[in-house]
């Protein structure tokens, strides 16, 4: 397995974007954490959410299940101030 998740030569980092007329553009970099239980199962958390942890048959199905997570998390937040308009995903 790859500890970067490099695809070719490029880093994978995914990326959404979402527009709001009224709200001057931030961005925010969130970063994703790997481990590997005992199991073989790989766990994903990005600890600047928390409670986005999530499970996965392989660091690939990991890492797409704590990014629909995240989105989840960021979409709900309350405070407007603080939803990013820009959201990336780099990875530890």
């Amino acid at each position: 397995s790859d500890p970067s998740m490099q695809i070719g030569t490029q880093p994978m980092i995914n990326s959404m974007r979402m527009a709001n007329s009224t709200t001057t553009a931030k961005s925010k970099i969130y970063t994703v954490e790997f481990d590997r239980e005992k199991d073989g199962r790989w766990i994903a958390e990005i600890a600047e959410l928390p409670g986005v942890m999530v499970y996965g048959a392989s660091r690939e199905d990991a890492f797409g299940k704590v990014r629909a997570l995240a989105f989840r998390v960021i979409s709900e937040m309350e405070d407007s101030e603080e939803i990013p308009l820009a959201v990336e995903f780099s990875v530890a």
